[in-house]
């Protein structure tokens, strides 16, 4: 089986450049079949290019015995995905682990379409995950920024209306307004039905605010990618995780 050149929709999905061959083989009561796939481009509400997956599967006319992916590439949003090769056995269960590389943290906030903040800097991540009969687990990835980089938050009239002049509120989004960090590190996880949690650590220092005082921030924040990635259009979601998160913080102080 094979296909030059293709395109089309799956899903919502915009696909272009689609070239997939699949060598298909039937001996003595079982079939193997090793499909390779490239993709120029998939527009997710950003785009995937590039993207090239080799694997192999074999089973008989019961069903699928097992599948192997031996390589996954592609790049997004400035960096680079890839994948160690991994096994999945006949009810699509198995592990594997994702390497992202120099991903643009201010291509990503274009993405999510949010004017009140900027982020210059790049994003490596290390994200362990398994399968369980085809439902995806993220558990205890790591995301961080090699630094040195720069975030830029505009509370906004509604934020900054609730901190009150000299409150933790009103000093955090003083020192977000042009803040130099110089580490930037998360643990992330993700369940089947949507929710990641993201557990971020920033610090660094703004040269403009309290000369330059050194400033630790952890951050909680909760939300279902089903939905964001649906939209892909999260002012609002982001504002109100970051406003609950300093509260919750503030309060356990």
């Amino acid at each position: 089986t094979s296909g030059r050149n293709g395109r089309g929709t799956v899903r919502g999905v915009s696909l272009t450049g689609l070239n997939l061959t699949a060598p298909f083989r039937w001996l003595e009561g079982q079939w193997q079949v090793a499909p390779e796939l490239t993709l120029g481009k998939a527009d997710v509400g950003f785009a995937i290019t590039d993207l090239h997956l080799d694997a192999a599967a074999r089973g008989t006319a019961s069903g699928l015995g097992s599948a192997e992916l031996t390589r996954l590439r592609a790049q997004l949003l400035g960096g680079t995905v890839t994948a160690e090769p991994f096994v999945l056995d006949g009810t699509l269960s198995g592990s594997g682990r994702v390497r992202v590389n120099g991903l643009n943290l201010g291509a990503l906030i274009e993405t999510f379409e949010y004017d009140g903040l900027e982020l210059e800097g790049a994003l490596d991540a290390e994200l362990p995950f398994r399968l369980k009969e085809g439902d995806l687990f993220l558990e205890r990835g790591r995301a961080f920024s090699p630094g040195p980089g720069v975030i830029r938050l505009n509370a906004g009239p509604a934020l900054a209306a609730g901190a009150v002049r000299g409150s933790q509120l009103d000093v955090l989004f003083g020192a977000l307004r042009n803040f130099r960090y110089e580490r930037l590190e998360s643990e992330v996880s993700y369940d089947p039905d949507g929710t990641a949690i993201l557990e971020a650590l920033v610090e660094g220092n703004n040269p403009d605010w309290n000369q330059g005082q050194p400033v630790k921030l952890s951050l909680t924040i909760e939300e279902n990618i089903h939905a964001l990635v649906k939209s892909l259009r999260t002012a609002q979601v982001l504002t109100r995780n970051i406003e609950q998160s300093i509260e919750r913080s503030m309060e356990n102080q």
